[in-house]
């Protein structure tokens, strides 16, 4: 069947030392951030769809460990 809308989420971590003025990604130690798509928490973008769509989501973790992803606010 027809997908009405098609969404992607990647999760990424990031290590921020104190003081600096960007993250270090790809450094397995001592993580802090948590991305979704490169965004924090709360200018993540809501997931909008329309009443009967048919909705496909999409979850990648592109981060070097494990983290569970669930969605919040759905019904």
């Amino acid at each position: 069947p027809k997908i009405d809308r098609d969404f992607e989420i990647s999760l990424h971590e990031w290590r921020l030392t104190a003081g600096a003025a960007t993250p270090i990604p790809f450094e397995m130690l001592d993580f802090k951030l948590f991305t979704f798509n490169s965004a924090l928490y709360p200018t993540i973008e809501s997931l909008v769809v329309k009443t009967g769509d048919r909705v496909r989501i999409r979850f990648g973790n592109v981060m070097m460990g494990t983290h569970p992803i669930h969605l919040h606010g759905h019904e």
